[in-house]
């Protein structure tokens, strides 16, 4: 695939002043956002769902290869309805194509919008029902993005945070974000806060056996590890070899899987590796029963 042309900018108009500009790019637009500017204003569902067709229409246009074109439907969204969160969050991927270090302050922009939009009061009312409402999915999705974003930059925290955030906002979880919460604590080593979110998601899930077993190892409690170690094999028996390296990962991730699947493995292990490598001993551990038939083995 070509390497696409840097956009040329799209001159907008903010729905807040900025000092000396008539006019800015969208990227300086969504960074503005970002800092915290802008303020709710009244929503326009026709001017929305108007942006919204031409933000659909911008994203055929960038599958066609016409970058330019997409980056210029996109203005013409957020001219439209200055919050349309489609036409933000497309224009954030056309603008980390030529620059990565663009995507994060985008988010952050793109989180922005969709909130001044939404409104405090509709926040604030709707809050455990998100995503179970229509207009607040693009919201989510941005969030999530924004979610997988920052532990490239170290901000483990902040990851945590967002994560928390979005489940509040929808304790249904429809997006299965809780995987990643409950990895990134057992990669921190807050126990508690793995355990309560176990406790709340009270699933048969790959992350929550291994996660369990994990923190039994690390805390030494030799009675439990033959169980622990049978009920995470019984879950998934596939994922070990993942995780103590006795079998590669696929260069692609599955596309779906059944439960108890190796694809269903190939899919949970790339967060949960990062869970046990942050705890070396356990993953010796794990490594030196690895392939063994469940009996009493030996903490490390």
């Amino acid at each position: 695939m070509a390497k696409p042309p840097p956009p040329t900018p799209q001159i907008i108009e903010l729905p807040f002043d900025v000092p000396d500009e008539e006019g800015v790019s969208p990227l300086v637009y969504l960074k503005l956002l970002a800092d915290g500017g802008g303020a709710h204003i009244p929503a326009d569902p026709a001017k929305r769902e108007t942006a919204q067709r031409l933000a659909y229409k911008a994203m055929e246009l960038l599958e066609a290869g016409k970058f330019q074109k997409a980056v210029e439907m996109c203005g013409n969204a957020f001219l439209t309805y200055p919050f349309c969160v489609e036409a933000l969050l497309l224009t954030t991927e056309i603008l980390s194509v030529t620059k990565p270090g663009n995507r994060l302050p985008c988010l952050r922009g793109v989180i922005r919008a969709a909130e001044l939009d939404l409104g405090e009061e509709f926040i604030r009312e709707n809050t455990g029902h998100f995503w179970l409402i229509p207009e607040t999915r693009p919201y989510m999705e941005a969030l999530a993005m924004l979610a997988q974003e920052q532990p490239a930059v170290g901000d483990k925290q902040a990851t945590k945070a967002t994560i928390q955030h979005m489940l509040k906002l929808n304790p249904n979880d429809n997006q299965g974000i809780r995987y990643g919460l409950a990895s990134l604590l057992l990669e921190l080593g807050e126990w508690d806060g793995f355990n309560d979110i176990r406790g709340k998601y009270d699933e048969d899930s790959p992350v929550f056996s291994w996660g369990e077993l994990l923190v039994a190892v690390v805390e030494g409690k030799a009675e439990v590890l033959a169980r622990k170690l049978a009920q995470a094999r019984k879950i998934n028996k596939h994922l070990e070899a993942y995780l103590t390296g006795r079998k590669k990962l696929p260069k692609n991730a599955p596309p779906y899987y059944q439960m108890g699947s190796q694809e269903e493995a190939a899919s949970f292990t790339p967060m949960l590796l990062l869970a046990w490598q942050a705890h070396p001993g356990a993953l010796a551990w794990l490594k030196a029963v690895g392939g063994k038939k469940t009996g009493e083995p030996q903490t490390p």
